[in-house]
């Protein structure tokens, strides 16, 4: 089960992404589309130049925090609707809080 947790506190947004959704091992849509949710986060606050205060991406294992700036809502909220999308879609495989 992929769990993803976002949270907003003091002024830093962060999203939690741990697990694997186990879909259909070897070829697995949900987790590739969970990952690619997670890099388009990262990739986008690189591109604002938004001030990352946590970076890790790694199978299985992901965080991504921001201090809250120019787009870094609005970068965040589009990747918490893509998960809540995929937990809506495949509620065995990912939870999505």
């Amino acid at each position: 089960m992929t769990r993803a947790r976002f949270t907003h506190r003091a002024g830093e947004y962060t999203l939690r992404v741990t697990g694997h959704a186990d879909f259909y091992p070897g070829s697995d849509i949900v987790c590739a589309a969970a990952s690619t949710l997670v890099c388009t986060l990262a990739a986008t606050l690189d591109a604002l130049d938004a001030d990352v205060t946590e970076l890790r991406l790694q199978p299985g294992d992901a965080a991504v925090a921001a201090l809250s700036g120019p787009g870094v809502r609005t970068a965040f909220l589009m990747a918490c609707t893509g998960f809540q999308q995929l937990a809506d879609a495949y509620p065995e495989n990912v939870q999505f809080t």
